[in-house]
């Protein structure tokens, strides 16, 4: 006989289906989530290359079947040996569980229960030791090696076999690599990601007893080794790409987080035309002129400015998945005149953009500084009489904030601080 459970096939299935980024825990499925993706069991890819700033397109393919994978709790299974070990259930179809731990530092396979075999009966199949599916952080350069092993008994009737008890058994090695970054294009749209290839060498044997009264005889044993490649990204909570050992690949349907950018022509008189050329199917925007004025949502503006001069233009592309900003410099030179709205240099935000650690200098002493976020918050003010002032805003969200300077002669003066 060769009916192996095939358990971490299973369990692979249902978890693996430009800039570098880390991949936390925060970002993989939690519990209450469904996962929707589909796969293309036609067409064979190939993984493409290794390395830093990569880039892989799998748009060449079709989508022939759907996998919606779910994670619920432990308790709300039938099951109930995995409810201390383990905090996530997922499931494909409400038969089949495979019981996961998630912590902060990994993620651990205990074991399944369900159908398995797809014969109608239920099965329990504990993974001692445990298979280790992710550590935490997870990035470009990463690699672990981890042996796992279930080891059962079953009636010869749990698995159609005219006999007393079955037992199988299974010693598998795994060793997990993350070979590279860059940007990942599926027929959804384009993912920053990490690449990971994951080995698994594994030996398993099957075993029968005609009758209680005699010994285990050895009915069947196999050597193997498989390998699947998987892309990771922020917004992906499961792989948004991973290629079989068959070279079928299967991608996520959750929309990658837009990448935000745009174009501009300035017409005459201040008046600017917008083009918005971002990309990943935004569904709302937030445009800032840079001169004061209401912000707007359209999705290609015009725009009246009314003095000459340079303002910095930020586009926020928001959806389902998240937000990315561009910010441009738009000279305004046109308007007839009027003398350019330009000062005197006064004050200097560097970095700006910045990843939230920025100084603000000035030739005068600066009496006092407010910073607000887009909704009017104030999350930073400081009375600091110098001409020059450290800040860490670093901890705040990326975006767009606004500042507030009153120097030495009560003049206040206000600005933008672009966090990235």
């Amino acid at each position: 006989m060769k009916r192996n459970l095939l358990l971490i096939a299973f369990i692979h299935c249902l978890l693996y289906s430009n800039a570098q980024i880390v991949i936390e825990s925060t970002d993989i499925i939690q519990t209450g989530m469904t996962i929707e993706r589909v796969k293309d069991t036609i067409t064979t890819v190939q993984h493409g290359s290794d390395g830093a700033n990569q880039t892989w397109t799998f748009t060449n393919v079709s989508p022939h079947v759907q996998i919606n994978t779910s994670s619920v709790t432990p308790s709300s299974t039938p099951n109930s040996s995995y409810n201390s070990t383990a905090n996530q259930a997922l499931t494909n179809d409400s038969q089949t569980w495979i019981y996961m731990n998630l912590t902060s530092s990994n993620y651990i396979a205990k074991g399944v229960y369900g159908n398995v075999l797809g014969n109608g009966n239920n099965i329990n199949v504990p993974l001692n030791p445990d298979q280790t599916m992710m550590i935490f952080p997870t990035v470009y350069g990463n690699n672990y090696t981890d042996t796992y092993q279930y080891d059962i008994t079953l009636s010869g009737s749990d698995v159609d076999m005219a006999v007393y008890q079955v037992r199988n058994k299974r010693n598998g090695i795994i060793n997990d690599t993350i070979k590279g970054w860059g940007q990942l294009t599926t027929p959804i749209g384009i993912y920053n990601s990490l690449k990971g290839k994951r080995v698994e060498v594994y030996y398993d044997s099957v075993w029968t007893k005609l009758t209680s009264f005699v010994p285990w005889v050895l009915y069947s044993s196999e050597t193997g080794t498989t390998f699947n490649y998987y892309w990771l990204s922020k917004e992906g909570k499961l792989p948004v790409a991973e290629i079989s050992n068959s070279g079928r690949l299967t991608w996520t349907l959750i929309p990658a987080i837009p990448i935000a950018n745009f174009t501009y022509n300035d017409t005459g008189e201040g008046t600017v035309d917008f083009v918005n050329q971002s990309m990943n199917t935004p569904t709302s925007y937030s445009w800032d002129f840079g001169d004061g004025s209401p912000f707007g949502s359209v999705t290609n503006p015009s725009h009246q400015y009314t003095n000459n001069g340079t303002y910095n233009v930020c586009l926020i592309a928001t959806n389902a998945s998240g937000s990315d900003t561009i910010c441009q410099d738009v000279v305004i030179s046109t308007i007839t005149g009027i003398k350019s709205n330009t000062d005197i240099d006064k004050y200097i935000v560097f970095p700006n953009p910045n990843d939230g650690i920025f100084t603000i200098k000035s030739n005068v002493t600066i009496n006092y500084i407010l910073i607000q976020n887009i909704i009017g918050e104030t999350i930073y003010a400081a009375e600091i009489n110098t001409d020059k002032a450290d800040i860490d805003l670093s901890k705040q969200a990326k975006g767009i904030y606004f500042y507030l300077l009153q120097d030495n002669s009560n003049v206040f003066t206000t600005g933008k601080i672009i966090i990235k």
